[in-house]
């Protein structure tokens, strides 16, 4: 599944077969153009995030901004719709608090497959200037304090959030899970992806300074917010954790996080491996790298044997 978006409002959404093909598309009208950085999946639904930061030129051209501006007045809401749908008649929308989100964690449907559980990371309010410090150079802003200037308001800060929607009714129930730290960029068992998961690891993003600085990596029950972290050594800082499960694994958090963290004193990056079950603080190795790794928030693990497998099919 994937879909795009533009200026003229609406999604573009596409089933896309394993071989490669596009089994259906369609467009799914919006009132206004919106900011749609990701959707989710569940078991038989699509899930789309029509949220309040919404398209503005007018910013761009008087205030030389990007031109997307937070709007509470636009509500807020998540679109359901069944995978193979042939328009967006099918669509159902369930309103929630104004909001924005980059990326959801994880969701599915219960077993009675009248209610679809969501976990994403959650801002009250959002502006992309902010984003790395407001166009400074990398680095620049790291270090200074809220109090005296930086560029993190607290309602920016992501919160890891659950909605929990009911097919049936079309009520919503919304909550924090944790408000322990501010987390981003969430992973989770790679096998579980639309299915029920318990846990999910999540950058620890900075109280000070701006996306994407990140500061660890935190490890989240879902259901009940109780948390492992882990932090990187005070001035350094990482990138989104890869979850990779150990082979022969039994329980879901049986496996390791990989992530590239920086060390702006030496202007280099090493590769930390970390125990997920644990979450000990002492890596389980640590490569050291003969460079910097530019900051990067997603990526993949991909075995020897997937890709033996995919040079295979490709001969």
């Amino acid at each position: 599944m994937g879909f795009g978006y533009s200026i003229n409002p609406g999604i573009h959404y596409d089933v896309i077969s394993k071989e490669g093909v596009v089994t259906s598309s369609i467009k799914i009208k919006l009132p206004k153009a919106v900011m749609m950085h990701d959707m989710a999946i569940t078991e038989h639904y699509t899930i789309f995030f029509d949220l309040s930061l919404v398209f503005d030129p007018k910013v761009m051209v008087l205030q030389s901004r990007i031109p997307f501006v937070f709007d509470r007045t636009h509500p807020s809401r998540i679109g359901v719709i069944p995978r193979h749908a042939r328009s967006d008649a099918e669509i159902k929308w369930f309103h929630i608090a104004p909001c924005f989100l980059f990326h959801t964690a994880n969701a599915w449907e219960t077993k009675s497959h009248k209610e679809i559980v969501i976990y994403g990371c959650r801002s009250d309010n959002f502006e992309l200037d902010q984003l790395g410090g407001g166009g400074q150079a990398p680095f620049e802003f790291v270090g200074k304090d809220y109090k005296s200037g930086s560029f993190v308001r607290p309602d920016y800060q992501p919160v890891l959030y659950e909605w929990v929607l009911n097919l049936e009714t079309g009520a919503v129930s919304e909550r924090p899970v944790t408000q322990e730290c501010y987390l981003e960029f969430p992973r989770i068992h790679p096998d579980l992806n639309g299915l029920p998961s318990r846990y999910s690891y999540i950058a620890i993003t900075s109280e000070v300074n701006p996306l994407p600085v990140l500061e660890g990596v935190a490890k989240v029950e879902l259901a009940t917010g109780r948390i492992s972290t882990v932090r990187w050594p005070e001035g350094h800082y990482g990138s989104e954790a890869v979850f990779v499960p150990r082979k022969g694994a039994q329980d879901e958090d049986d496996g390791y996080l990989l992530s590239f963290v920086y060390r702006p004193d030496t202007d280099l990056s090493d590769f930390v491996v970390l125990d997920a079950k644990t979450m000990s603080s002492v890596p389980v190795c640590t490569v050291s790298l003969p460079q910097r790794v530019p900051f990067g928030f997603h990526g993949i693990w991909v075995s020897e044997e997937e890709i033996r497998a995919q040079l295979g099919a490709e001969a």
